[in-house]
C-alpha cells in the first residue's frame, strides 16, 4: 500500500518523560501527610464546636429552669422577678474579658457593674472585694433571686469573685476566659469551699 499523507504540517511533541516511581510515591506520600493532618486539625475544631454547642445547650436549658424556678418565687406575676436576674440572664454566654465591663465582655465584678448600669444604678467599684462591703448582709439560707453572692481565695486571697444568685442554689457568674458567663450551682465542692457570703444590693417590694 501507498502512504497516506495528512494535508497539515505535522507537529512533534516533546516526548513524556515519566517521573521516577519512587518520586511519585513520595509526593503522593506527603501529599497525603498534609491533608490527613489538614482533616485532623478539621476534626479537632469541629469536636471543640460541638462540645461548646453542647455546653451552652446545657447552660440554657438549665438556666431557663432556673429562671422558671425564680420566676414562681416572686410569685405568679412575672414582673415581680427581681431586676438583676431579669437582665442577668441576657448575658449568659458571654465571653470572659478581664478588666471588661462591656456588653460585649466582662469579669465577674465588671458583670455585676453591666447589670446595674442596664437598670440605671450607679455602678459600684470595679473590684469583687470593694462590692462586698455594699448592701444589706444575707445569711445563705435567706438567700432571694438577685442577692449577689462572693467568694474568697479563687485566685488570691480575701473577696475575689462574684455573681447573681438566682434561686434554687443556682449562680450566674463571669466564670473565666474558659467558658464566659455561666450558670453554676452553690453546692459544688469549689464554690461551697470558697463561699464567703451574700449582699442585697436593692430592695425590691413583695
Amino acid at each position: 500500500g501507498g502512504l497516506v499523507q495528512n494535508s497539515g504540517p505535522i507537529v512533534l511533541s516533546e516526548p513524556k518523560v515519566a517521573p521516577a516511581a519512587g518520586n511519585v510515591d513520595e509526593s503522593q506520600r506527603i501529599l497525603l501527610a498534609r491533608l490527613d493532618a489538614d482533616l485532623a486539625q478539621a476534626q479537632q475544631r469541629l469536636d471543640r464546636a460541638e462540645t461548646r454547642l453542647t455546653e451552652g445547650q446545657r447552660q440554657l436549658g438549665s438556666f431557663t429552669n432556673v429562671l422558671q424556678s425564680a420566676i414562681l418565687e416572686a410569685g405568679d406575676d412575672a414582673r415581680g422577678l427581681h431586676p438583676f436576674v431579669r437582665v442577668a440572664q441576657r448575658y449568659l454566654g458571654t465571653p470572659y474579658v478581664w478588666g471588661g465591663e462591656s456588653a460585649r465582655g466582662f469579669d465577674c465584678s465588671g458583670f455585676i457593674m453591666r447589670v446595674m448600669r442596664d437598670l440605671g444604678y450607679k455602678a459600684l467599684p470595679h473590684s469583687a472585694a470593694e462590692q462586698f462591703n455594699y448592701g444589706t448582709p444575707i445569711a445563705k439560707g435567706l438567700l432571694k433571686p438577685g442577692d449577689v453572692v462572693f467568694f474568697a481565695n479563687t485566685y488570691k486571697p480575701g473577696i475575689s469573685h462574684v455573681g447573681i444568685y438566682l434561686g434554687k442554689g443556682r449562680f450566674i457568674h463571669a466564670a473565666n476566659s474558659h467558658v464566659g458567663t455561666i450558670v453554676s450551682h452553690l453546692n459544688e465542692p469549689k464554690w461551697v469551699e470558697k463561699y464567703a457570703g451574700a449582699r442585697r444590693l436593692i430592695r425590691v417590694k413583695s
